[in-house]
């Protein structure tokens, strides 16, 4: 039986290429940017990690980590996609402050390279398994965060709606 709360990385890169795709982040941005974006959502995930303790928003921001890491590999070679598939396979389970210190220094040091969309995915799936999360569900979360939402790219980054200006508003509904 196939759990409706779940994406596959297959269908959830799918999805997520089809939404930048739409949303032009596949024209308007780039890896760096990504990467940025990335690291803002690695905040979220350290705080819910540390502090709130609150599974559905560690979920949440492991699949909004794995948006970024999807939408950055866009801007790279198709090698990308398959390290990020095979490193969704490990199944080790690691302390998790030491999963978010290697993930904190791999945003610090902002660089977009292979190794390090490698090991962010894999630490991802290890911070799933430290949690008993399936990471097929962080994809369905975050999928069905962004699947619906209305954005401009400014600065080669994703505005949500209600972070528009109102000429960017006004922008955003001629042109869709």
């Amino acid at each position: 039986m196939v759990d409706k709360n779940t994406l596959t990385l297959n269908e959830f890169f799918n999805n997520c290429d089809a939404w930048a795709k739409r949303s032009r982040l596949d024209k308007e941005s780039d890896a760096s940017s990504q990467m940025g974006k990335g690291a803002e959502e690695f905040g979220k995930l350290l705080r819910h990690v540390c502090y709130t303790k609150d599974i559905h928003q560690i979920k949440d921001a492991i699949g909004d980590i794995a948006v970024c890491l999807s939408n950055a590999s866009i801007f790279k070679s198709k090698v990308y996609r398959a390290l990020m598939a095979e490193a969704f396979e490990y199944n080790t389970k690691k302390n998790h402050l030491a999963i978010l210190r290697e993930m904190s220094d791999i945003f610090l040091d902002g660089v977009v390279s292979t190794s390090a969309l490698y090991k962010l995915c894999v630490l991802l799936k290890q911070l799933c398994n430290q949690f008993d999360i399936n990471h097929q569900e962080c994809f369905y979360i975050a999928w069905h965060d962004i699947k619906d939402r209305k954005l401009i790219i400014r600065d080669k980054v994703a505005v949500k709606w209600e972070n528009m200006t109102d000429a960017e508003k006004i922008e955003y509904e001629q042109a869709h």
